[in-house]
């Protein structure tokens, strides 16, 4: 019954259980190979009619630490000899962790451990942040290209045109946008800039008409911003924005929206105002509400799952190897892995 993304779970007195992100697996020992049982599930409660030769350690009136899908929790009797084992599959309704099986379990001392499936790190520190914004900087200004920086910062209630005369600015520059209020920025169509990075601006308006050549805008603690792609910029980093509004100018501009604790942050096409959405942490929160979500450390995804479909923010997850997923394709993994089992 194990399948691959197990999370360690625990143990009752005499029975064994463990989880992945979407079910719970409990291992009930029932002893004698001829006892017989019947099991059926409420919400959030277990319940167990066995005969006279079987003896079980479940507890029968407990509920569980969170609701169940019972149409779709299953249950088999394993037998591997002469003893005979209960083996119960209960789907979680809300994908997560549970810390405990039943209620009245008490807390564990030690989060269950993590086997596979998503793990999330503890938040760094602004130090941390800072100095990994730099490395990442250094690291672009470094090699043939021989990008430079170029800064607008501190600006107040100003309208303004960003050119390639612009004094100052290098050939191959990465625009950074700080600190601004009030104002109206436009990237002109002839400028090329490697990639344009916006932070800690309010109330200000960025028409983004130049040429990004790695097709990345990062946008990081901005407040009632707005920023209009009337060029490519594939892939869009939002982070800790509130009331952000972003538009592209067609829908092809647009690949993909990382964003983590982004708040009021809406998103819009000029050639297909049906593809909006809106993406909320608050909301977001409130839709796992077994899980505890971080806005500093809990990353999403908006993009299209399919050429024609609607534009879907899902939880990116990260294996035990790194490797970044979603809650939605490990359920797809899970249903697979079962399937085969079947």
């Amino acid at each position: 019954m194990h399948v691959p993304g197990q999370y360690s779970g625990g143990s009752g007195t005499g029975y064994t259980w463990d989880q992945t992100l979407q079910d719970v697996t409990i291992k009930v020992p029932l002893g004698a190979s001829s006892a017989s049982v019947k099991c059926s599930f409420s919400a959030r409660t277990i319940k167990l009619a066995l005969d006279e030769a079987g003896t079980s350690p479940l507890p029968a009136s407990e509920e569980l630490s969170a609701v169940i899908v019972t149409g779709e929790s299953l249950w088999v009797v394993d037998k591997d000899g002469g003893a005979a084992t209960l083996v119960i599959t209960l789907h979680k309704a809300v994908p997560g962790v549970w810390d405990r099986l039943f209620a009245s379990d008490p807390a564990p001392e030690v989060a269950p451990a993590l086997l596979d499936g998503f793990k999330r790190a503890e938040p760094k520190s602004k130090q941390e942040l800072l100095k990994e914004a730099k490395a990442r900087l250094a690291g672009e200004l470094e090699g043939p290209s021989r990008a430079k920086p170029f800064k607008l910062c501190d600006l107040r209630d100003v309208e303004r045109t960003i050119t390639p005369t612009e004094e100052g600015m290098p050939e191959l520059p990465v625009l950074i946008i700080s600190g601004c209020k009030g104002c109206k920025l436009t990237l002109a169509p002839e400028l090329s800039v490697i990639k344009v990075q916006i932070e800690h601006c309010t109330d200000t308006r960025i028409d983004v008409q130049a040429r990004v050549l790695t097709e990345i805008v990062e946008v990081w603690r901005c407040e009632r911003a707005a920023v209009r792609l009337g060029a490519k910029a594939a892939t869009l980093q939002v982070d800790k924005c509130t009331g952000l509004a972003l538009t592209f100018a067609q829908a092809d501009f647009f690949d993909r929206l990382m964003s983590t604790g982004a708040r009021s942050t809406s998103v819009a096409f000029e050639d297909d105002t049906a593809l909006g959405t809106t993406i909320d942490f608050d909301s977001l929160q409130q839709e796992r509400p077994q899980m505890a979500l971080s806005e500093d450390i809990d990353q999403f995804i908006t993009r299209r799952l399919s050429a024609t479909g609607p534009l879907e923010t899902e939880l990116v997850i990260r294996l035990c190897n790194e490797f970044p997923t979603t809650e939605r394709e490990v359920r797809e993994l899970h249903a697979h892995a079962f399937g085969q089992r079947s």
